[in-house]
């Protein structure tokens, strides 16, 4: 009986485990394309300085 438990115990935190990366990755495309928005719109004031600075941000995300 404990050993059923611990296996669907490491199964269950297996799979929170899973969620948490899926749910973690669905943030940082948001937020990835979030600044990607927030760069094309304000790219005539910084002149792309922003666009790069958000390109080198997601590429330290992912």
């Amino acid at each position: 009986m404990v050993i059923s438990f611990y296996n669907s115990r490491e199964d269950y935190i297996k799979h929170l485990n899973y969620s948490n990366v899926l749910i973690s990755k669905v943030l940082s495309i948001l937020f990835v394309l979030f600044l990607f928005f927030k760069s094309i719109s304000m790219i005539l004031k910084f002149k792309g300085l922003f666009m790069i600075i958000a390109f080198f941000t997601a590429l330290i995300i992912c």
